[in-house]
């Protein structure tokens, strides 16, 4: 789990590490806001693309490979940037790293599910969450000194990429291959009818699989957006210099530690999964509006947080919900989340282009408002999703019931 802690740490950093740096690539590359915000939103599309591939490349080479041929490429994406000079060799470095984010990212989840029992998995996840937040964290905080260190925004994603090279080598020296029992909560069969099947085709028939995927689709859109922008929209609407937009946006993952944090252990202790999912779309849906229509001050700051907070504190509940679905093996885990990952990931690429359109026309703030109301479409298929933690209510068969005098 340390070498999963180390991996998660350099992939959330590698991705978001451009943003307090949008304004000096923008001037540099003479770009405008939306293909420089393609140079984050890139690796949601590349990342959702090749998802499906690592389920399939995770069922024939096992999670050690894929992860080591992941962290690779993921390095060698950040450590191309200091070798370029133009958008379109940028956008093609980026474009590797989310190459190498999309075929290791379901293995985590693959990763929790064989190695831990049911009881720990909740916990597990949080953990896993709270370390992608970390990397956010670290991405708005230290990336500014790193820049000082190496002097040009090319070197600071180099900088990074030969971090993550550095996990990859670890993972060749130090991971062990995945045991082949299963921690699930029910008993698998022995035999079941769709052994044969790909994990990815038995996850594609369970309905909690794509509800799950609309609630991410709705969350990503928007947490995307604001982790793109609202620096930006600090700096050009409100007129807050680079280090000030930072520091108020690097609230937003900050505060993710926090709900990955409470949310995570929260539903590891209640044995409940739903009370995480529409609540927290609703917080996040007020942070969204908060920190576009509130001037300063705390209260703004507490806004930028609920974004972090909500998203956060869901995160456990997409990678927990499928290892708890009927007949479930770590392949299936593996495929699920590359489905409800792959095609939220692919939708949120879109982001950027809609936002470069709206923007000029009606304005940065207007265009972050509209983007929160995508976290509509997480609350409905939150309230359709079915409780499938431990302490669930279990409704008897009619059958039972009519027995029973009823």
């Amino acid at each position: 789990m340390a070498l999963c802690v180390l991996a998660l740490l350099g992939q959330t950093f590698t991705w978001l590490v451009p943003a307090p740096l949008l304004g000096m690539i923008i001037t540099d590359l003479n770009i405008g806001i939306g293909e420089a915000g393609a140079l984050l939103t890139v690796i949601t599309l590349v990342t959702g693309s090749f998802a499906f591939a690592g389920s399939f490349f995770i069922d024939k080479l096992g999670a050690k490979t894929v992860m080591i041929i992941g962290l690779g490429l993921f390095g060698l994406g950040g450590i191309a940037a200091f070798f370029t000079e133009t958008y379109s060799e940028i956008f093609a470095a980026r474009f590797l790293v989310g190459l190498g984010f999309g075929i290791s990212l379901p293995i985590i989840g693959v990763i929790v599910s064989s190695w831990f029992p049911a009881q720990e998995q909740p916990f597990m996840n949080a953990i896993v969450v709270i370390t992608s937040y970390v990397g956010m964290v670290l991405a708005y905080t230290i990336t500014l000194p790193i820049l000082a260190l190496t002097g040009t925004w090319q070197n600071t994603l180099a900088a990074i990429g030969c971090y993550v090279i550095g996990v990859a080598l670890l993972w060749l020296l130090l991971a062990r291959k995945l045991p082949t029992a299963v921690n699930s909560q029910t008993p698998i069969p022995q035999a079941p009818p769709q052994a044969t099947e790909s994990g990815l085709k038995q996850a594609a028939r369970r309905k909690e699989v794509w509800l799950l995927m609309l609630m991410l689709f709705g969350v990503m859109w928007t947490f995307n957006t604001f982790t793109t922008y609202l620096a930006i929209y600090f700096q050009q609407v409100r007129g807050l210099d680079t280090a000030a937009a930072s520091a108020i946006t690097g609230v937003l993952p900050l505060a993710g530690v926090f709900g990955g944090l409470l949310c995570g252990f929260g539903t590891g202790a209640l044995g409940l999964r739903k009370p995480f999912t529409w609540p927290l779309f609703i917080l996040m849906f007020l942070g969204a509006i908060g920190s576009v229509i509130i001037p300063s001050g705390i209260l703004l700051y507490i806004s930028v947080g609920l974004i972090g907070f909500g998203a956060a504190g869901f995160s456990p509940i997409f990678f927990q919900v499928p290892m708890e679905l009927d007949d479930i093996t770590p392949a299936m885990v593996g495929g699920a989340l590359a489905i409800i990952i792959g095609c939220s990931y692919i939708a949120s690429y879109f982001s950027p282009m809609v936002f470069g359109m709206l923007s000029p026309h009606i304005g940065m703030a207007s265009t972050l408002l509209i983007f929160g109301c995508s976290l509509l479409i997480s609350l409905i298929a939150g309230l359709s999703l079915g409780e499938t933690g431990p302490r669930r209510k279990i409704k008897p068969p009619p059958a039972a019931i009519a027995n029973a005098g009823y």
